[in-house]
């Protein structure tokens, strides 16, 4: 009986799961601005000029471009870009479903489905009016495009047919890059990816530079090349040497290596930490017997076969760890936990497939995982939704 209904969900899972999403993104939306990045990303729907922090640098007119379209239907830009962010955070459920299905097939994909509609970390950042979920959405849906396409070309030429859906999806991760530029190590990554695989890397690289062409030349055309360099040269000067929480103004590598986990574990895969509630200890034991689950797989896995997730995962999460403000910012690490939850679902996946005791191990821990996510993401949403930050934090 579990194989015939878990079989008439998979045909489904992306179309009812994301509409679930949606649900619960629509249900938590909030009606305040929560921080300075979101007034700019208002400000710049309403009048868009980068040079003038309307919004910020490097100005993300892809998600702006979006913005200002859904703010022509619902009437105004705060409506529109609170819309925008959460379908994107409904959407998302779609491409990471197609990664895990096509790398551990239909019960990975319904698995990965559930745990990105109910994510802590991605359900909260739906509800904000910041560029990150929808910029993981393109980049999500451009490595789902690849891995249908990714294989290696005979004698270093690919037909016409690969060669354009290879620089279609390096065009999209390029696009991407103009809703959310920190996401840049995994358009890096995907290229060394098709170096490696021998999958006509140049005709990938001009998509990627294609698709950075596609955002910058508007940027550019709208602020002016002179004022957008100096805005450039603020903001980057900032981030890495005064606000932005690099290695460089946060130093103390245990501080960031605790930010790393918090921002992973505890709100990445709504894990225990110190400040909240005890029952979280389940589903944080439940995580961490899937984690085990996908290490020991992992540890019989050829040499060979781990290159594509070091190449994936490694330099952003080296990103992660030195560049970004992990300490403070968890919305940093949504990348990382895709990949996670990917490897989660291939892994429930593969012991489903075992008619014996481990697969009823890891499909109650995967029960608890997703219940605990579920139940942790509504007490923050609700939470989120009726206290609004400080005035300190707010506008």
């Amino acid at each position: 009986p579990l194989d015939v209904l878990g079989a008439g969900l998979v045909a489904h899972e992306d179309h009812v799961l994301a509409g679930l999403a949606l649900l619960l993104r629509l249900l938590g939306r909030i009606d305040y601005i929560e921080e300075i990045d979101a007034f700019r990303f208002i400000a710049g729907v309403e009048a868009f000029d980068p040079a003038a922090l309307r919004p910020h640098f490097p100005g993300y007119i892809v998600f702006i471009a979006a913005g200002k379209a859904a703010a022509a239907l619902v009437g105004d830009a705060q409506t529109g870009l609170t819309a925008l962010v959460a379908l994107c955070g409904a959407l998302l459920v779609v491409p990471v479903a197609l990664l895990a299905r096509r790398l551990g097939g239909p019960v990975a994909a319904m698995t990965a489905a559930m745990l990105v509609a109910v994510n802590p970390l991605m359900w909260l950042n739906s509800d904000k009016i910041l560029s990150d979920i929808p910029g993981l959405l393109l980049v999500a849906t451009a490595f789902a495009w690849l891995t249908s396409r990714l294989e290696p070309a005979p004698e270093g030429q690919p037909t016409a047919n690969q060669a354009a859906h290879l620089a279609g999806a390096m065009a999209l991760l390029g696009l991407a890059l103009g809703a959310r530029l920190s996401l840049f190590p995994l358009a890096l990554s995907a290229l060394a990816w098709m170096m490696w695989r021998k999958a006509a890397w140049r005709v990938g690289g001009g998509g990627l530079v294609l698709g950075v062409l596609l955002w910058l030349l508007p940027t550019l055309m709208v602020a002016g090349a002179e004022r957008f360099l100096s805005a450039g040269q603020v903001a980057v000067g900032g981030h890495f040497f005064r606000w932005g929480g690099s290695a460089v103004t946060v130093s103390d590598p245990l501080a960031r290596l605790q930010g790393l986990v918090w921002a992973v574990a505890a709100h990445g895969f709504g894990g225990w930490w110190h400040d909240r509630a005890l029952w979280l200890l389940l589903p944080t034991a439940a995580l961490t017997l899937l984690a085990g689950v996908v290490l020991a797989q992992l540890a019989r896995a050829r040499r060979a076969s781990l290159v594509p997730g070091l190449l994936i995962a490694g330099p952003y999460l080296l990103w992660l760890a030195l560049g970004q403000n992990v300490t403070a910012r968890p919305r940093h690490a949504l990348p990382l936990v895709v990949f996670g939850i990917v490897l989660l679902a291939v892994g429930h996946a593969r012991s489903w497939a075992r008619d014996d005791g481990r697969r009823a191990l890891a499909t109650g821990a995967m029960a608890v995982l997703l219940v605990g996510n579920c139940a942790l993401g509504w007490q923050l949403s609700v939470r989120h939704q009726q206290a609004p930050p400080p005035k300190s934090l707010a506008l």
